[in-house]
């Protein structure tokens, strides 16, 4: 039996590499499940593979087919379809898996036969469990590396220690930090957009809230736009090398984390909730009480199924089950942000909703002319993904309109709850019908667009406007943390700031006029 367990480890293989891959950008915890599920398919496909082979000889070899046929099927299509001629036709869904069904069942009757046999059973038990420890392994010290890797260029910060927390002049109040991703401002929404949003800022206002008509985004990316939300300050002043950040993307989920365990906000709460995103980067799994529908993958766990037969299986179930997926989480957040009366004291809830950014899951039929929109925007959507800016406009305004009577419903039942609770609401940045990911600096419409944010706080018991016109969200937090401990708090310049998505660390900084300003 000590060579039959080649199953287990062809199993957990594809998780351990796609991981290895991506590890710079990802924490830890998103291994847990896909492992665990990993290890339950490798006993399935056995105990199914025993009951067809009769023995455990030809059903471990048989298991192990199976879980390898199982977890290639989306590479060979991807890799078909990206062909011409032949293979491409080849590579369609309706010629593919058919074929992999029939390749499935060829080997399942051909071990039923009592085929292999003998000392070839025993040579292909050897051979399958040496290439499966030599591929685990390679795909797990690339992890480990990874992960250290992770860890060593955490963001170094100055924290005070909880021991020596000021004085809280709101002691019970609970903090909701309600990041809108990709927000407008609402000058933005009436000139680019044909939409008017003075109702809904109008409602806002009359529930206590201060609006900033000229709030603007510190950032154009999410992680970058959050993690100095939660900091309240930059990230140049992390004390980043130029080595740094070249790396890119590798260095921001890993900050991002940082942030979120020691934010501005988070530092005055007792405990912490978060909810899923299904944006990998800004899943808190590590929070106190992490929040989300029974059935929601993460985009690890979305590229994981999309490499099996089970991607087709489930759209043929529901049509667009991602963007179905999408809005169930998007639902689940809104409907659960408020804390309950009986929790204790002291929340800090974070809420990252993804909308009204892309994919447009409550765009009306027809605005997005039919096309899968990914969880991306720019020019990563328009065009790639078959939008015109027309279209993306209109299944945008759809999605303002959808978000505006959700968050106005949550934030009602927020206030109803009986607690203190102060509230900041803002976009992580703006639309992006105009944006060109790889174009530094931006056209100024492009930057205008892309900067203009809603932003919105509300601070129980201020006597006059927590917030200014100008006001951006590393500002909004110390305001809040101000608030919070009735201590002064410094507020920092509001500026812009843009980089590429391949070099998100080379800032360029922009004007209120979307122009780069001169260094």
């Amino acid at each position: 039996m000590r060579w039959r367990w080649h199953t287990l480890l062809f199993a957990v293989y594809p998780v351990l590499f796609l991981y290895a891959r991506n590890s710079g950008n990802l924490p830890g915890e998103v291994l847990v499940r896909p492992l665990l599920m990993a290890v339950g398919l490798a006993i399935v496909a056995l105990l199914l593979a025993r009951a067809v082979a009769g023995e455990w000889n030809r059903g471990a070899l048989l298991a192990t087919a199976w879980v390898v046929l199982w977890s290639t099927y989306g590479h060979a299509h991807q890799y078909l379809s990206g062909g011409g001629g032949a293979a491409a036709w080849f590579g369609h869904h309706r010629i593919l898996l058919p074929l992999w069904i029939a390749l499935v069942l060829w080997l399942t009757v051909t071990v039923r036969r009592g085929r292999p046999r003998g000392e070839l059973v025993r040579d292909l038990h050897r051979a399958a469990t040496l290439i499966g420890l030599v591929l685990v392994g390679l795909a797990g010290v690339s992890s480990e590396a990874g992960l250290r890797a992770w860890q060593s260029h955490l963001p170094k910060a100055d924290h005070r220690s909880p021991r020596s927390r000021p004085t809280m002049t709101h002691p019970d109040a609970d903090i909701y930090h309600i990041v809108l991703d990709g927000y407008a401002r609402a000058d933005i929404l009436r000139d680019l957009y044909d939409y008017d949003n003075a109702p809904f800022l109008e409602a806002l206002r009359t529930r206590g809230f201060c609006v900033a008509d000229s709030a603007r985004s510190n950032f154009a990316q999410t992680l970058l736009s959050v993690t100095s939300a939660l900091w309240g300050n930059y990230p140049q002043t992390f004390g980043y090398t130029r080595d740094d950040r070249g790396q890119g993307r590798r260095v921001m989920s890993r900050e991002l984390r940082r942030a979120m365990d020691r934010s501005r906000l988070s530092y005055h709460a007792e405990w912490t909730r978060a909810f899923a995103t299904g944006y990998t980067a800004t899943d808190m799994l590590w929070v106190d009480r992490y929040l989300g529908p029974v059935v929601s993958l993460n985009e690890f766990e979305r590229a994981l199924v999309a490499a099996t037969p089970i991607d087709v299986l489930l759209n043929l179930l529901e049509s667009r089950y991602g963007d179905v997926l999408h809005r169930r989480r998007v639902e689940y957040a809104f409907a659960h942000l408020p804390v309950a009366p009986t929790d204790p004291p002291r929340a800090f809830t974070f809420a990252h909703i993804v909308a009204p950014h892309p994919p447009f899951v409550f765009a009306p039929p027809g605005a997005t002319a039919g096309a899968m929109v990914p969880l991306a925007d720019g020019d990563h959507v328009i065009g790639e993904s078959g939008l015109t800016v027309a279209q993306y406009r209109a299944a945008y305004r759809a999605q303002v309109e959808a978000v505006n009577m959700r968050i106005l419903a949550a934030i009602d039942a927020i206030l109803g709850n009986g607690r203190e609770s102060a509230i900041l609401l803002h976009g992580d940045h703006g639309p992006g019908s105009l944006l060109r990911w790889e174009e530094s600096p931006p056209d100024p419409t492009a930057a205008r667009e892309r900067f203009g944010i809603l932003l919105a706080l509300r601070l129980p018991g201020e006597d006059a406007d927590p917030c200014y016109p100008s006001m951006s969200p590393v500002n909004a937090s110390r305001r809040v943390s101000g608030w919070l401990t009735g201590l002064r708090v410094d507020e920092l310049p509001d500026r812009a700031y843009f980089s590429t998505w391949s070099r998100p660390y080379d800032f360029v900084e922009i004007a209120p006029d979307g122009r780069p300003v001169a260094p």
